[in-house]
């Protein structure tokens, strides 16, 4: 598993916790390979009620779009191991800003989606245009055209390069 370890819950149920119980377990993600797996482990954990309604009262790392205190997006598991670390907060801003909804949605779909899509974290604006224009050639034709070549050659000839008759010296 990738990043799943990383994640955990805590479990409670509503009746303990109305009971004024605060009895749960932080279990960890990385422990189960499925929702139903994970679901199972949680009705061991509170095997005394006879049909325990869970109350996540807790959990680290987990984007809020995919959990609730009554709810666990069955995909998180999915989702989790496609992506790195770093890449889940954006991916959480991808699903709200294109109102992707993964209950109704395939997991495997928008994540693909997201890689389309995203395109990665940098120190500034500039590293970003620099790194777009470096990695996708189909973008030279629009970085030429907002290209400066007056500043680029007083550039140039800073550093000893020379125009004559029209040609450039090297």
């Amino acid at each position: 598993m990738n990043n799943v370890f990383n994640t955990a819950v805590y479990v409670g149920t509503y009746r303990k916790y109305n009971d004024g119980n605060l009895f749960g377990k932080w279990l960890h993600l990385g422990n189960y390979e499925s929702a139903e797996k994970f679901y199972e482990a949680c009705r061991e954990l509170h095997a005394d009620e006879a049909d325990p309604e869970f109350m996540f009262q807790d959990w680290k790392n987990i984007p809020e779009c995919f959990i609730s205190e009554c709810w666990l997006d069955k995909d998180i598991f999915t989702i989790l191991n496609e992506l790195q670390i770093h890449e889940i907060e954006p991916f959480t801003h991808f699903c709200r800003d294109n109102c992707l909804d993964l209950s109704t949605s395939h997991a495997q779909d928008v994540i693909d989606a997201f890689r389309d899509y995203y395109e990665g974290e940098y120190e500034t604006e500039i590293d970003f245009a620099e790194t777009l224009i470096k990695e996708h050639e189909d973008l030279y034709e629009l970085a030429k055209m907002h290209f400066d070549y007056d500043a680029f050659l007083r550039d140039l000839s800073i550093h000893d390069y020379r125009l004559e008759n029209k040609l450039l010296d090297l």
